[in-house]
């Protein structure tokens, strides 16, 4: 590998590190920001239906039949309520069922609140302590549009990476040949000189049966500049 390439080829991956490095923090930072707004909308959904069902003791069609009417309806949205022997109670949408294992009602007992994915789904689950007992209320739905988005937002940077770092390899190469210019002057120059003393030099390198006073005049050509730029 020529000097040259290996400049192309230190300068191309600094620059990669650093670009993938604030590729993946931007892509991240989109991510962490989507979902945690996304559950904070299922949190409040959940807290009204705890509200309305557990605390006012609302009909559980009552509750249904709000719930389809509201114009801020989430895809596939779906808030189930368990008693306290992890029997369900409420579902507002029969159509969207969310399997929950009595580990997790366990679990979010214990938590108190959690925000987790399942399946595809984004759920968010709290619990409720009444004087009828313990209540865990979960709301779950898919971020549609976010997925999308965010879906989107990764193709888009890994195209944009790829072609970041096409750009920077060949422009690498070309600053790699304008550095090297004036040492490839020099090598020439001195090439100019000397080239009496490289051809003996080198001759006397080949043909070991030479006297020991021509290899002392050869010393140019095994201290000479190197010509792989």
């Amino acid at each position: 590998m020529t000097i040259r390439d290996r400049l192309t080829l230190r300068f191309t991956v600094l620059v990669s590190s650093i670009l993938l490095l604030a590729f993946v923090s931007i892509y991240a930072f989109c991510s962490y920001f989507i979902a945690q707004d996304f559950y904070r909308r299922l949190d409040r959904k959940a807290a009204t239906t705890g509200e309305m069902l557990i605390r006012h003791r609302f009909d559980a069609d009552l509750i249904r039949q709000l719930s389809r009417i509201r114009r801020d309806q989430l895809p596939n949205q779906n808030i189930l309520t368990f008693d306290g022997r992890d029997s369900l109670v409420f579902s507002s949408h029969e159509s969207h069922p969310l399997t929950i294992t009595p580990s997790v009602l366990a679990d979010i007992r214990q938590r108190k609140q959690k925000d987790f994915r399942q399946h595809g789904y984004y759920v968010s689950a709290s619990r409720y302590l009444t004087p009828d007992g313990q209540f865990v209320v979960i709301a779950s739905a898919q971020n549609t549009y976010g997925d999308a988005f965010l879906w989107r937002l990764r193709w888009a940077l890994t195209a944009l990476f790829g072609l970041i770092i096409g750009v920077t390899a060949l422009a690498g190469r070309l600053f790699a040949g304008d550095a090297l210019r004036p040492v490839q002057q020099i090598d020439q120059t001195l090439a100019h000189i000397f080239p009496k003393t490289a051809t003996n030099g080198c001759a006397c390198e080949r043909n070991p049966t030479k006297s020991a006073a021509c290899r002392q005049r050869s010393t140019g050509c095994s201290t000479g500049w190197p010509s792989h730029f």
